[in-house]
């Protein structure tokens, strides 16, 4: 089984979330931390870094849950389906997790929040 890192914009205008809950339920995965908004039928990881949680300890698989990225000026700006691919804490994400794969042959999730010392939108 491969590692696989999937990832949810909250409030996704092209893909909803529902989608990808369901997606990260049929393969085994589960929320890593801080869980932004709950999804029924997932677990939550233990603390990030995550690694070899999947597969029997051969493999990683994780979901991360983006609320806010980097706009122009760094400013935080609501993501968006279109926006989290190109934005730091998506590079953040994907790049460790492809990295680490590589360097260790195990892909380790971090939370990119931490990472770059950003932080999540407040809670309403």
């Amino acid at each position: 089984m491969p590692s696989a890192l999937l990832g949810v914009v909250l409030d996704d205008d092209t893909v909803p979330n529902v989608c990808n809950y369901t997606l990260a339920r049929a393969m085994g995965v589960s929320i890593v931390p801080p869980v932004l908004r709950a999804a029924p039928g997932l677990a939550a990881t233990g603390a990030a870094p995550v690694a070899g949680n999947f597969a029997m300890g051969r493999a990683t698989g994780a979901l991360l849950q983006f609320d806010v990225v980097a706009g122009n000026g760094g400013a935080s700006v609501r993501a968006t389906h279109s926006n989290v691919g190109a934005s730091d804490v998506g590079a953040e994400a994907w790049l460790h997790f492809l990295s680490t794969h590589w360097a260790r042959g195990l892909a380790e999730v971090a939370d990119p929040y931490v990472a770059l010392g950003r932080a999540h939108a407040p809670t309403p």
